[in-house]
């Protein structure tokens, strides 16, 4: 039997797909999940975690945020070439 990757599992709780038959694919790993209980048990386990790094608010950004993160990393690109 082939296990789901984490990457699939993942790609399923956000209802994505990196293939052209979404809908074919989140149906086979519908039926994949109810018939494997290892892969169930870690999509479990991974919905837990997302569903708490979903829930973290997103930090606001100062319009100069670029600027800041640019002279924080500048001094260490070297010298920049022509």
């Amino acid at each position: 039997m082939n296990h789901l990757s984490e990457e699939q599992l993942i790609l399923h709780y956000y209802g994505e797909s990196d293939d052209a038959a979404a809908a074919g694919d989140a149906l086979a790993t519908e039926r994949h999940l109810e018939e494997c209980g290892e892969c169930r048990a870690l999509y479990v386990s991974l919905q837990r975690v997302l569903n708490v790094v979903d829930a973290l608010p997103v930090p606001e950004r100062s319009a100069d945020y670029g600027a800041e993160v640019w002279q924080r990393i500048e001094h260490r690109l070297g010298a920049r070439r022509s």
